[in-house]
């Protein structure tokens, strides 16, 4: 399969711009969520998170991506962002239980550090990237 890398460069004013920043995270993970949706839709045999055999990987320092889960799943592991996308996705899409994802803010300052978990429908809080090896 023929893999396409599309980069996106955020200026320093968003990075240094706290709500402006979290404003494009949320942004992307929300739509991180409808393209694993719509691929499992689309594929209703790709594998459930905990049994793809995937692991949490830490991306390298200065770099953060956001992968879909075929390309998680591809590559064998992925971060918390990518993991939680994941889960809340066939949460929502196979289960039928309206997850949300929640990110949680590490440091308020320059650069910015999250940690992304799934809210389940009862209001607890899901890890995966624990789950799948984080320390």
């Amino acid at each position: 399969m023929r893999r396409l890398r599309i980069t996106i460069q955020l200026g320093s004013d968003v990075l240094h711009h706290s709500e402006l920043f979290a404003r494009w995270v949320r942004s992307s993970l929300a739509g991180l969520v409808m393209v694993n949706r719509a691929h499992m839709r689309a594929h209703p045999k790709f594998p459930r998170l905990y049994h793809a055999g995937v692991r949490f990987k830490r991306e390298p320092k200065g770099v953060e991506t956001f992968v879909d889960a075929a390309t998680c799943n591809w590559q064998g592991h992925g971060d918390c962002a990518h993991l939680a996308a994941w889960r809340a996705a066939e949460l929502i899409e196979r289960d039928h239980e309206p997850a949300t994802l929640m990110i949680r803010w590490r440091r308020r300052r320059y650069p910015k550090l999250f940690h992304v978990v799934v809210r389940r429908a009862d209001q607890s809080i899901e890890d995966p990237s624990r789950k799948l090896g984080m320390k």
